[in-house]
C-alpha cells in the first residue's frame, strides 16, 4: 500500500529587498505523496451575475502562513476560479465571485479549491522548522511543530486549521452610473471612473488597509482585464471589510451557509463601518430602484444617521436644559447667600425694635421692669 503523505526535508532560501541571500529555512515538513489530478468544475457565470437588484459576492480571500506553502509549486493562477499572493509571512488565496454559487453552501465550495490546491501539491504540513544565517550557518531560529500525519484526511484538516478567513467583498452591480449622485470631495478618485472612499492607509512596515468602498465601471474593467464584453454598462459598488470587522464573524464557520445568511450576517457590520465614513448618500438612494439591495441597505446607513442626528439634538437640548438649570441652581445660591444674611438682619432689627418699643411704653407708664 503506498504511502498518502511523506515525510521529506525542504530548503528555501530567502532575499533581501536587494536580491542579496540573507538566510536559509529548512524545514522537516509533511507533503502529499500522490496528488490526484483534479480541476475546479466550475464555470464563468459573467453575464448571469450581474442581476441590479440583488446583491452578491465579488471575492472571498483565505490566509495561510507561508509555513503551510509548498514553496516549489507554482503561483500562476490569474483570470480563473483563483488567484494567489504571496504577501510577507503569509499567502493569499481569492476565489472569484463568478466561480461561486449562491445557492450552494459556501464553506464546501472553499473547501473544494484546498483540495484542488492540495492536488496541485501546493501545501506542506511543517514538523520542524529551522532558520540559518547565510553564509555563515549559524542557527537562528528553531520551531517545533507536535504532529504526526498518517494520512490524507489529517494533512487536509491540518491545512483547513490554518486557513483564516481574511476578506469578503459585497458587490452590487447597476446598470446606470452612480457616480454624477456622489460627492467627489467624499472620495479618492482615481482615473475619471473609479472611487474609494477615504479610508485607505499605508503604513511605514508596507502594510496597507483597503478602502472600504470601492465604485467603478465594471464593463470597462472586464474588457481590459478579462478580454469579455458584458454588452452593456455595468457600474460595480463594493464593500470590503477589513480584518478586525472580518475577526467579527468568527472565522471559516461563518461560510457555512448558503449566500443569503451570510450577507444578513454582514449587514450590521457593513453598516456600522459604513456610517463612519460620513458619506453622504441621499441623492443616490432618491436614484437606485426600489426594493434593490444597494438601496436597502443604504437606506439603513442613511437611517442610523437620522437616528444619530435625532439623539445629538436631542441631547444637545438636555445639556442646554442642564446649563440653564445649573446655571439657575448656581444663580439661586449666591442669591440664598447673600439675601439670607440681609433677612436675618432685619429679624434681628425687628427684635430690637419690639423690645425698644416695650421697654418704653412700661417706663412711660411708670412701670419700667
Amino acid at each position: 500500500m503506498v504511502n498518502e503523505t511523506e515525510r521529506n526535508n525542504i530548503v528555501y532560501l530567502r532575499h533581501s529587498l536587494e536580491g542579496d541571500i540573507i538566510k536559509e529555512v529548512h524545514y522537516d515538513a509533511f507533503l502529499i505523496n500522490t496528488p490526484l489530478v483534479s480541476r475546479l468544475e466550475h464555470q464563468p457565470l459573467y453575464k448571469h451575475s450581474f442581476i441590479s437588484t440583488s446583491a452578491g459576492l465579488d471575492k472571498i480571500t483565505l490566509s495561510l502562513p507561508l509555513d503551510y506553502l509548498n514553496e516549489d509549486a507554482p503561483l500562476k493562477y490569474r483570470n480563473g476560479p483563483i488567484s494567489l499572493r504571496r504577501h510577507g509571512a503569509y499567502v493569499s488565496i481569492d476565489i472569484h465571485g463568478e466561480y461561486i454559487s449562491h445557492d450552494k453552501n459556501i464553506l464546501e465550495q472553499v473547501k473544494s479549491v484546498v483540495h484542488f490546491l492540495l492536488n496541485r501539491g501546493f501545501f506542506k504540513v511543517p514538523v520542524l522548522k529551522v532558520e540559518l544565517s547565510y553564509p555563515e550557518k549559524e542557527v537562528l531560529t528553531v520551531q517545533e511543530y507536535e504532529r504526526e500525519i498518517r494520512n490524507r484526511d489529517e494533512f487536509i484538516q491540518t491545512i483547513l486549521d490554518n486557513i483564516t478567513l481574511s476578506g469578503i467583498e459585497v458587490r452590487y452591480d447597476l446598470e446606470t452610473s452612480v457616480l454624477p449622485h456622489l460627492k467627489k470631495k467624499e472620495f479618492n478618485i482615481v482615473g475619471e471612473s473609479t472611487y474609494y472612499s477615504k479610508d485607505y492607509r499605508y503604513y511605514e512596515n508596507g502594510n496597507k488597509r483597503k478602502s472600504m468602498l470601492c465604485i467603478y465601471d465594471k464593463s470597462k474593467q472586464m474588457e481590459e482585464v478579462k478580454k469579455c464584453s458584458l454588452e452593456r454598462q455595468i457600474t460595480r459598488v463594493e464593500f470590503r471589510p477589513n480584518r478586525y470587522q472580518m475577526s467579527k464573524l468568527g472565522g471559516l464557520e461563518a461560510l457555512n451557509s448558503v449566500f443569503e445568511n451570510l450577507y444578513q450576517r454582514l449587514m450590521p457590520i457593513l453598516v456600522k463601518s459604513l456610517k463612519k465614513l460620513k458619506i453622504s448618500f441621499e441623492n443616490l438612494i432618491e436614484k437606485l430602484e426600489k426594493g434593490s439591495a444597494l438601496r436597502n441597505f443604504l437606506e439603513k446607513v442613511s437611517m442610523i444617521d437620522k437616528e444619530r442626528e435625532v439623539y445629538e439634538r436631542k441631547s444637545e437640548r438636555e445639556d442646554e436644559e442642564n446649563t440653564f438649570s445649573c446655571r439657575m441652581d448656581s444663580t439661586l445660591h449666591w442669591y440664598h447667600r447673600i439675601v439670607s444674611p440681609v433677612r436675618a438682619f432685619k429679624k434681628f432689627f425687628y427684635l430690637i425694635k419690639t423690645i425698644s418699643l416695650s421697654y418704653m411704653y412700661w417706663f412711660y407708664r411708670g412701670l419700667s421692669p
